[in-house]
């Protein structure tokens, strides 16, 4: 089994799927991370986990908390990973073109000049 969620777990129910259950945590790793469960509807569970490991293999969840164990058997398991923040570290932020921040910077500079605004006002008054 490969632990896929540790600590504190939020369970969602969305409305109008009664055999859809989505497990939202962080992952050993710190991760935000959702394991969502289809064909099966985790009944008896509360709203939030604490102090639990979600275990995954196949299509069997296994929660692991200090009183107990809960097992459960889907017709399929999905486990996504929220990758973003890494993505975002290891790609730096692509700086605007000079020409375009020199073109904006006009704009700006022109738009807020008194002579452009009552043009731009003469521009858009009614005919």
């Amino acid at each position: 089994m490969r632990t896929c969620l540790q600590g504190e777990v939020r369970i969602l129910r969305p409305p109008g799927t009664a055999l859809r259950t989505v497990f939202t945590g962080r992952d050993p790793a710190g991760l935000p991370t959702e394991v969502e469960l289809c064909g099966t509807s985790c009944a008896g569970l509360p709203e939030v986990l604490r102090e639990v490991r979600v275990e995954v293999v196949a299509s069997r969840v296994r929660i692991v908390a200090p009183d107990g164990e809960s097992d459960f058997s889907a017709v399929s398991v999905h486990v996504h990973h929220d990758l973003s923040a890494m993505i975002r570290a290891a790609i730096p932020p692509r700086p605007a073109p000079l020409g375009r921040r020199l073109l904006f910077g006009l704009l700006l500079r022109l738009a807020g000049h008194p002579v452009t605004r009552r043009v731009l006002r003469a521009l858009r008054a009614p005919r």
